[in-house]
This record gives C-alpha cells, structure tokens and sequence, in this order.
C-alpha cells in the first residue's frame, strides 16, 4: 500500500485455504492490486475528512478571535476619540500625549 504522496504505508495480505506454489493469476494479482487501491483511497479519504474538520475547527478558532479583536479596537478607538473630543479644560494630558492619542486613533482607523 503506497499513498499517493508515495509513502508506503503497509502491505495487503490475502489468505487461501490452498497452497499456491506457482503464485497468483494475473487476474487474482489484478483484484489485489484493485483492493490494495480501494484501502488506499478508504485511508485518504478518512485523512482529509480528519484534516478538514481540524482546518474547520482552527478557521472557526480564527474567526472568533477576529471579532473579539475588532472589538477591542473598535472600543478602544471609541475611548480615544472620547478623550480627543474633551475641552481642553476637562484635559489633563500635556500636548504630546495627545499627539500619541491622535496617531494611535488614525492607527485604528485602518
């Protein structure tokens, strides 16, 4: 048993009640070989579905981490733009903090 990457992965064995000393027909070594296929495609086909539901799982894991850091920018923007917004007299923030709060609130625009 060959994988299609070419990995050999194990050998498909047969048992006959009769002994054999010439070997298989062509036509008995043709259905091996077409079993020896079919368990290849059977263990391909269980790995992708393994694969696709861990890429699933991740995608899903990606997902949500995405929306919570939206909002977590989205509330933080929200919060700097609320101190910019302030009367200077309510300020208690010297001109270059508010020049870093000015640049961190563009920063999150993007």
């Amino acid at each position: 048993l060959v994988s299609p990457e070419g990995y050999k992965l194990g050998t498909l064995c047969i048992i006959s009640p009769k002994t054999r000393p010439q070997g298989l027909t062509e036509a008995e070594q043709g259905a091996l070989h077409g079993m020896a296929s079919m368990v290849v495609s059977a263990m391909v086909a269980r790995r992708n579905r393994i694969l696709k539901k861990e890429y699933e799982q991740r995608f899903q894991e990606l997902a949500t981490t995405f929306v919570e850091t939206t909002q977590h920018l989205d509330y933080a923007k929200d919060s700097l733009q609320q101190v910019l917004a302030m009367k200077a007299s309510q300020k208690v923030l010297d001109p270059a903090q508010v020049a870093s709060l000015e640049e961190a609130s563009r920063t999150l625009e993007l």
